[in-house]
């Protein structure tokens, strides 16, 4: 699929979020992410999610001027399809990155301890413990941006062996490493703001506004690929490319 020379721009976490209800059909989206929501538990919704996700990155709905796909539900089928592979990949990088990073965890929680037991005894060894923290914050923050990559290569490669491309993913970082945690910070401060919302109205609005973040959350990542393309990224394959590109760091 070929890509277009675009100018730069700054993802809008507000706009992703916006843009599930943005249509005219803004009750059917709601109703059925809401239905995906239900079917977390099993699985089916998440991959469904993940499928409409796909569906954006088809139609660069991450663009400003192309407004977001609205779900249809004669094709939930579809969304199932093509939602398989990034979620197999996503749950795999999951596992693997939350392992790498639970080692220099338990290594920093373990010598602050250490060190505020041996200078201040139980009262040292809690504050050592408070003091690492904001180190522990920016590890899994550098986790959680490391997934990004390889879950937007899923949905467009359709294939696990090619998702796994870590020089294309380290790419995706070093031109998207800031943008990612700013605009992912910011969605998750709204995020909050909303679920808190969807609990106070007799908290029957919890499951509608969980899918509404989970809607807006493909959105995000589409708004995020579409930026990473315009500061000169190289683009993933779509299985009907018949190039395969090389990428380097």
């Amino acid at each position: 699929m070929e890509q277009a020379t675009l100018p730069p721009f700054k993802s809008s976490p507000v706009q992703a979020i916006q843009a599930v209800v943005s249509s005219a059909n803004w009750v059917g989206n709601l109703l059925w992410l809401s239905l995906a929501v239900l079917a977390s538990s099993i699985f089916v919704g998440q991959i469904a999610i993940f499928g409409y996700g796909v569906e954006l990155l088809e139609r660069r709905a991450g663009r400003p001027e192309n407004p977001s796909e609205d779900i249809d539900s004669e094709r939930i089928g579809d969304y199932i399809t093509k939602g398989i592979w990034p979620f197999l990949v996503h749950m795999v990088v999951q596992l693997i990155v939350s392992i790498v990073v639970m080692i220099p965890i338990f290594i920093i929680m373990g010598g602050t301890m250490a060190v505020g037991s041996a200078i201040g005894g139980e009262e040292g060894m809690a504050l050592s413990s408070i003091a690492s923290l904001p180190l522990i914050v920016v590890i899994s923050v550098l986790a959680n941006v490391l997934t990004v990559p390889f879950l937007i290569r899923a949905m467009i490669c359709q294939d696990f062996m090619k998702s796994l491309d870590l020089g294309w993913a380290l790419g995706f970082v070093r031109l998207m490493f800031w943008e990612v945690v700013i605009s992912g910070l910011i969605f998750g401060i709204l995020g909050f703001a909303v679920v808190l919302a969807g609990l106070a109205v007799f908290c029957v609005g919890y499951i509608p506004a969980v899918g509404l973040l989970m809607g807006g959350a493909m959105n995000l990542c589409a708004q995020w690929y579409e930026i990473y393309l315009s500061r000169g990224g190289v683009p993933a394959p779509w299985p009907d490319d018949d190039v395969v590109e090389a990428t380097a760091v």
